[in-house]
Formats: C-alpha cells, structure tokens, sequence
C-alpha cells in the first residue's frame, strides 16, 4: 500500500506555478496590474518560457485568493476593487487582529521583537521619505510578525488572505496628505504594549482594532473618488 501510494505522489521541487503565481500577485498588489486588466496567457508564455499548463494552475491560484477572475472563452483578468470590498474587509479584519494581538502577547519572543523593531525601522525611514509603497510593505511586514507569533493557524491563514487585500487597497487608494508619522507613533505605542506583560490584554485588543477601523470612513471616500477601478459599486453613495 505504502509504494502504491508513494508512486501516485507528484512532487515537483521547484513549482513553475507557484513562482509565477507570486510575480502576478506582487504585480496586482503593487497596482502594476491594474483591476479589470486582462493577464494575455500567450504573452507570458512567451516571455518566461514555460507551458500553458503552469500559467492556467497560477491563474487558478490567483483566482482562489480574489485577485483575478477567469471568465470562460475570454480570459483572465485582474479582479477589480469595489468599495464593498474595502468595508467588508476592514470590519471583518479589525477585530481579528485585536485577537491575533492579544494571542501574540503572551507568545512572542525575542526574534519576534526583533522583527517589529526592524519593520518599524523600515516605517520610519519611509514615512521621513514620503515613500508610500514602501512604507504600506513595511507596516505589512510588522502586522505580520504579531500574526504570525499569535500561533492560531486557523487566525493566521484568514488574516494573511485578507492583509493581502488589505495591502492592495492602500496601494490602489492612497490617502492625500495622510500622516505617515502619525501611523508610526501608534505603531511604536503598539510595539510598548506588547513588551509591557502587564498591560491589560484588552486595552491591547481595542487599540489594535480600533487604529484599523479609525481610518476607514476617510479611506471609503476617498476610495469612492478615484477611477481606476470604478464600477457600480464604487459610484455608490458612502456611508460611515
């Protein structure tokens, strides 16, 4: 039974589909593929070299994560953002990372802090630079570290796919004049928090939700002012 079942396994030590899948998904979340852009199949064959077979399963991928829609005889194209999109995910995902916070409070170690301390480097250097990409990678970076020192894997899977959105809508929308100093300083209030063992674990909860979900009206309407993914949802009037 054990050499049956070992004959059947298909394992491929570098997976073509997989590193193709992460290139369009770095693309899509850094707005180089913009939503409603239609990825050609044959172009990419072409200039990476490879199958359909590979290009369709990282399709099929980018598809499962809401990043791209496949429609049949007509192709792929990036998944377009909708305001519902933005609300859903910030309401959903605020209360989440308060969780995954208070999880990781008791479970962080010293590498863990080493990591916030080098994502909040990061935030620093790019918010005196006024480099908003950079900053919203680093701040992705720093959320991450708490999440992932959480240990829920259940927590952790739910928050990487929506951090994955979350990540595009920033990219997608900026918000004019925010202040990204601001967002460090709650950021190092945050990094004090967790460090503190005695801190009430549910202040700790409130803030981490509630620094998420503070900029979400502002973020809506500017959201529903820009064009590059406007459709009907988006010309919806915003509520708060």
């Amino acid at each position: 039974m054990t050499a049956d079942y070992i004959s059947k396994i298909d394992y491929q030590p570098q997976n073509i589909s997989n590193q193709i899948c992460d290139l369009l998904k770095q693309a899509i979340m850094r707005n180089e593929l913009q939503g409603g852009e239609q990825i050609v199949e044959m172009a990419l064959q072409k200039k990476l070299g490879v199958s359909r077979s590979p290009i369709r399963e990282a399709f099929r991928e980018l598809e499962k994560l809401g990043l791209v829609e496949i429609e049949p005889r007509k192709g792929t194209f990036v998944k377009k953002i909708t305001i519902q999109d933005i609300r859903e995910n910030y309401l959903v995902r605020a209360p989440l990372e308060g969780l995954a916070a208070v999880e990781a409070s008791v479970h962080m170690d010293e590498n863990d802090y080493k990591r916030l301390d080098k994502a909040m480097e990061g935030m620093r250097s790019a918010a005196h630079k006024n480099e908003i990409t950079n900053y919203w990678i680093c701040h992705k970076n720093f959320h991450e570290t708490f999440i992932h020192a959480c240990g829920n894997r259940l927590l952790i899977n739910l928050l990487s796919l929506l951090r994955t959105h979350s990540v595009r809508h920033r990219l997608a929308f900026p918000l004019p004049g925010e202040d990204l100093n601001a967002s460090v300083n709650i950021h190092e209030k945050i990094v004090q928090m967790f460090m503190d063992q005695t801190a009430d674990k549910k202040i700790l909860q409130e803030f981490v939700t509630q620094h998420i979900l503070v900029i979400l009206p502002a973020f809506l309407e500017n959201a529903s002012k820009l064009t590059p993914y406007q459709n009907t949802e988006m010309e919806q009037p915003v509520s708060n």
